[in-house]
C-alpha cells in the first residue's frame, strides 16, 4: 500500500460529508506523518457536503487539480444510492461519476486509491430500514466499487464491509453501540475504522 505513495507527495481526500468531517482523514494523515516522517507529504481535504461522484467530477478541476496531487482518494456513493432501493439508473449514474473520475485522474497520471460507500445504520434511522439502505443501496455501490477497481487495477477497502462487520459485533456486545448516530454520518469510532481501512 505505501507503494501508492512517494516521497514529497500531495494527497488529496475527495468524497462527500464524511470526507469533509475531516476525522477518517486526519487519522490517517496523522499516522502517515508520524509513521513516515521521511515521505514530507501534504494532504488536503476536498470533501463536500451532499455531494456524489458525478459531482466530484464536475468539480474536480477546482478543487483538486488545482492543488496538482499525486494521489486522491476517493469515497463516493452514501448520497450515491439515493437514500431509496437500488435501481439500474441509479447504479449507472454513479458508474458515470466514478469512470469520469478515474479517467480524468488517469490521464493526469495521478495515483487513486478507492473506499466503498461506508455503513448505514438502519437501527439508528428508520428511513434508512424502510429501505434496507445498508444491505441493498449501498452494498450494490460498494460491490460497483470492487467491480471497478478490478478493472482498473486500483487499491480498494471495502470499508461498507469493514464498517458492517464492526457494527454487527458491537450490537451482539451492547445493543445500543453505533458508529453513525444519524445512520450515516460515522461518529469519530467510525471514522477510524474507515481510516484503518484506507
Amino acid at each position: 500500500s505505501l507503494m501508492l505513495l512517494r516521497r514529497n507527495d500531495r494527497v488529496v481526500f475527495l468524497g462527500d460529508s464524511i470526507t469533509e468531517q475531516q476525522l477518517y482523514t486526519n487519522y490517517v494523515e496523522s499516522y502517515l506523518s508520524g509513521r513516515y516522517p521521511d515521505l514530507n507529504l501534504t494532504f488536503y481535504n476536498a470533501g463536500w457536503g451532499g455531494d456524489t461522484a458525478p459531482g466530484g467530477f464536475a468539480r474536480l478541476e477546482r478543487d483538486v487539480l488545482s492543488l496538482k496531487p499525486g494521489v486522491v482518494t476517493l469515497c463516493y456513493g452514501m448520497n450515491d444510492a439515493s437514500y431509496t432501493h437500488p435501481t439500474a439508473e441509479i447504479k449507472d449514474r454513479f458508474v458515470a461519476g466514478m469512470e469520469s473520475l478515474l479517467g480524468a485522474l488517469k490521464k493526469r497520471r495521478i495515483r487513486v486509491a478507492l473506499l466503498t460507500p461506508g455503513f448505514g445504520d438502519v437501527k439508528a434511522n428508520p428511513n434508512l430500514a424502510k429501505v434496507d439502505y445498508n444491505r441493498k443501496g449501498l452494498r450494490v455501490l460498494a460491490d460497483t466499487v470492487l467491480k471497478i477497481a478490478k478493472a482498473r487495477r486500483l487499491p480498494v477497502c471495502d470499508i461498507h464491509r469493514l464498517m458492517t462487520q464492526c457494527d454487527e459485533r458491537g450490537k451482539r456486545r451492547e445493543r445500543s453501540f453505533n458508529l453513525a448516530p444519524d445512520g450515516f454520518h460515522p461518529s469519530p469510532p467510525g471514522q477510524l475504522v474507515m481510516a484503518f481501512g484506507l
